[in-house]
């Protein structure tokens, strides 16, 4: 009977240590709603959109997406809505202006904006009227890409007021310049001064150009010593040069062993080469991988045309291009009309996330 009412006395105790255990709990998750998560996440939970849209809704926010550069590809569906992956160095203001005026063209507005995190989180609720129909994720990450290496070519024939303009420039560029010019140690020295790096733009045998020899130009006939010397007297000329891009060299780029013999040099070097690519059928870069030089290669002249206008346009598919692949390696010259239309985009540009890079961050 004893035993009996023992097992029985012991019910209560344990209701008493569960009815404890259930209160600890629930003070924890006050705590953890009230005191902890307002410091780092807002605890409400974001509604779920009904299924209707307005029609034209994606539209907008895709063509938003394309204005700032964000790879529709990167974007992901989540429980809580539309996650948008934009860089660090996004202008959060503009984004959402420019959201605001496409969303009204739809039939459809922004009806909140809430901070999520310390880290600048934001989540935007788009509705139709009053009821929500979308939830937009803006979540800035540090790595999301979007680089810029500009190089610009031909420096060393003038210091005018164009080439201080480039000097000047408010983003890192690398200036390329012609070794054993008047002006190339000069403008060499100053580009140090300005926090711009600097390659050697070497002089390399065209298909059917004429050449002017000065004692740096490669050759096709060029023995192997003869490539070296020139090669170390360029560096020599310009020792502040990270590195080296070809100036014309469609003839020579195109020659396997020519190549090899100009990439093992820069190797050796400690410098890193960019493929001009003036010509498609350029090995340039196929021979850097083999011999292990670290190497990037030209994927868009901007200044074909000697036109501000068409000039901004390939900046605006420089731009896109980066948006995409996540970095892209762009070339224009030391021109007027180049130098204007990069400053009438540079700006804009960089508020929407774009960052530009020397020549010696996108090489491997």
């Amino acid at each position: 009977m004893k035993r009996r009412l023992k097992k029985i006395e012991r019910v209560p105790r344990l209701q008493t240590k569960v009815r404890n255990l259930l209160a600890a709990l629930a003070l924890l998750q006050a705590f953890t709603r009230f005191i902890v998560l307002p410091y780092w996440v807002d605890p409400r939970p974001l509604p779920e959109p009904p299924a209707g849209r307005p029609a034209g809704l994606t539209e907008a926010i895709e063509a938003v997406m394309r204005e700032y550069y964000i790879d529709t590809s990167r974007v992901r569906r989540r429980d809580e809505g539309l996650e948008l992956p934009v860089p660090v160095s996004l202008r959060f203001s503009d984004f959402y202006l420019s959201l605001e005026g496409r969303l009204q063209n739809v039939g459809a507005q922004i009806i909140d904006c809430q901070r999520l995190t310390e880290k600048s989180h934001y989540c935007i609720t788009v509705g139709a009227g009053s009821e929500p129909v979308e939830h937009l994720l803006i979540r800035p990450q540090s790595s999301n890409g979007r680089r810029v290496a500009l190089i610009i070519d031909d420096f060393g024939y003038r210091y005018n007021e164009t080439v201080r303009g480039f000097l000047q420039f408010p983003e890192p560029i690398t200036l390329s310049i012609l070794p054993g010019l008047k002006y190339s140690k000069r403008i060499a020295r100053e580009a140090a001064l300005a926090n711009k790096k600097v390659l050697v733009h070497m002089p390399m045998e065209p298909l059917n150009a004429p050449v002017e020899d000065n004692g740096y130009l490669i050759l096709t006939r060029h023995d192997p010593a003869t490539i070296r010397l020139r090669i170390r007297s360029a560096f020599s000329n310009l020792p502040s040069a990270v590195g080296l891009n070809n100036h014309q060299g469609s003839k020579a780029t195109m020659d396997s062993a020519l190549m090899k013999v100009v990439l093992f040099e820069i190797k050796g070097l400690g410098r890193h080469f960019i493929d001009s690519r003036t010509h498609s059928n350029s090995m340039g870069l196929k021979m850097a991988r083999k011999v292990g030089c670290p190497a990037a290669a030209n994927q868009l002249f901007l200044d074909v045309e000697d036109d501000v206008g068409a000039i901004r346009s390939q900046v605006s598919r420089m731009a896109e291009i980066a948006g995409s692949r996540g970095c892209v390696v762009a070339i224009g010259h030391a021109r007027d009309r180049t130098l204007e239309a990069l400053l009438a985009e540079v700006s804009d540009l960089t508020s929407r996330g774009i960052e530009f890079v020397y020549s010696s961050q996108v090489v491997n």
